[in-house]
């Protein structure tokens, strides 16, 4: 028996080939109409336009990959950034720093606001936890969170394309980091 997706669900479907692979701006209403396999009438009634169905998308994508800290889990500083680097390569498979400057690009305020607040949800504020984490336990040097997770993740970032061996390049980036930073030595 064949599965039957809704408009919705083809449209989805057709937006996470679409934007997975190419910026927002790159992507056209014909390409995702014609994989989707549906007419412009059911973007329409399902979504207000390309933009909402591109929030819908990046607030479900990053739904699928939130990362839930939790503190009675973690063994200590080290092995929890190593945890959240690792979760980063394992599960984010698509390009997050593009998801952010596609954020900039769109019209709608609100449409903006809802992209960063999925974000700061699924991988900020989780890592910006776990540098909470570290201070607390006297682990790591109190400094600037916003800095410290920023810097963390244009790391992990960078080092996403080197899949194959993701946690070996996990703990390379975290002793890397750790030691920059002057928390751990070298």
């Amino acid at each position: 028996m064949q599965a039957h997706f809704s408009g919705r669900d083809k449209l989805l479907h057709a937006a996470d080939a679409l934007f997975r692979t190419a910026p927002y701006g790159v992507v056209g209403v014909a390409a995702i109409l014609d994989l989707a396999g549906v007419r412009a009438p059911s973007l329409y009634h399902h979504f207000e336009d390309k933009e909402e169905l591109y929030v819908q998308w990046v607030e479900t994508a990053l739904h699928d990959v939130a990362y839930n800290f939790d503190r009675n889990v973690a063994e200590d500083f080290r092995s929890e950034l190593e945890r959240f680097a690792r979760h980063l390569t394992e599960r984010v498979n698509f390009d997050v720093p593009q998801a952010l400057k596609d954020m900039l690009t769109l019209e709608r305020e609100s449409s903006q606001e809802r992209v960063y607040a999925s974000y700061a949800l699924a991988i900020y504020e989780p890592l910006c936890g776990i540098f909470l984490y570290g201070i607390d336990r006297t682990e790591a040097r109190i400094e600037p969170i916003n800095r410290l997770a920023d810097a963390f993740l244009a790391g992990c970032w960078a080092l996403k394309p080197a899949r194959g061996s993701e946690p070996e390049i996990a703990r390379w980036w975290v002793r890397l980091f750790l030691s920059g930073i002057g928390t751990y030595p070298r």
